[in-house]
């Protein structure tokens, strides 16, 4: 909602160690409005944590979150997840023809 954006920009300006830990840290762009808003008591209430993403946070597959492979095809299908991470072609190949087919069902 705009309240929560101008929120995290007043914020964010307000506030030049977060600026410079954003810009020369190794910190994805990604999470810098999650966090002043999760530690936010006003709107940290309003937040729903239900991010409908699939991401296996165990090493699989050599890598740390997991390169998912048709194993993990049940807890994609069961859950409500609109995007799953990280899928690479060696591991993934049956996994994502699996999905591809159950997408044009």
């Amino acid at each position: 909602p705009r309240d929560a954006a101008n929120y995290c920009v007043e914020y964010l300006e307000s506030h030049p160690n977060l600026q410079k830990m954003l810009q020369t840290g190794c910190f994805s762009d990604e999470f810098w409005m999650q966090t002043i808003l999760c530690n936010s008591p006003e709107y940290r209430e309003r937040i729903i944590n239900d991010h409908h993403r699939y991401i296996k946070w165990e090493r699989q597959h050599n890598s740390y979150p997991a390169i998912l492979d048709e194993h993990d095809l049940d807890a994609i299908l069961t859950n409500d997840y609109f995007f799953a991470r990280k899928f690479e072609k060696e591991y993934s190949h049956n996994l994502i023809e699996i999905l591809d087919k159950a997408n044009k069902n």
